[in-house]
């Protein structure tokens, strides 16, 4: 049985939904590291690009050999880090297009 962690206290009633934030993007990068790790602790294995949702250039940030053109699908913002890249071709911005193979640019 896995021990239960400060928070965990389940509740006999629930009030109504409360908005604490408008959406993810308002979070600090840190912060949703700390609900990433939260999450996985409970045996929830959220991405937080699931979590995130509907951005694209939050959702796809992939990594694999080989130029992402011609690859890998994306919109404005995506990242790719190339595995075997060198200087100028490690990582690779998605520049232009949505939702295409096309537009990513080695940095």
């Amino acid at each position: 049985m896995s021990e239960q962690l400060v928070g965990d206290q389940p509740s006999t009633t629930f009030g109504p939904a409360k908005t604490i934030i408008q959406s993810l993007y308002e979070l600090d990068p840190l912060v949703l590291e700390e609900l990433a790790q939260w999450l996985e602790q409970r045996g929830i294995k959220t991405p937080i690009s699931t979590m995130v949702g509907a951005s694209p250039a939050l959702t796809h940030i992939t990594q694999g050999n080989g130029t992402p053109n011609g690859a890998v699908y994306g919109s404005v913002g995506a990242l790719f880090l190339r595995l075997d890249g060198g200087a100028a071709t490690t990582l690779y911005v998605k520049e232009s297009g949505t939702n295409t193979n096309t537009g990513w640019v080695g940095k």
